[in-house]
């Protein structure tokens, strides 16, 4: 890519990752065990998403 397409979509990648970001944050909120629900049965466990840019030459 040429230097404009790659600030182009380094703009895109920003504005779109955040919006991702955002939702799969609010729908892990929205799924997460709640203090009171987890049993001797349920294994509670952290998940979580990121995302990233990366440019290489070549």
């Amino acid at each position: 890519m040429d230097d404009e397409t790659i600030a182009r979509f380094k703009r895109w990648v920003r504005s779109e990752g955040s919006r991702f970001i955002e939702i799969a944050d609010n729908w892990i909120g929205e799924n997460e065990l709640k203090a009171g629900q987890d049993n001797n049965k349920t294994k509670r466990r952290t998940v979580g998403v990121g995302l990233y840019f990366f440019e290489e030459d070549g």
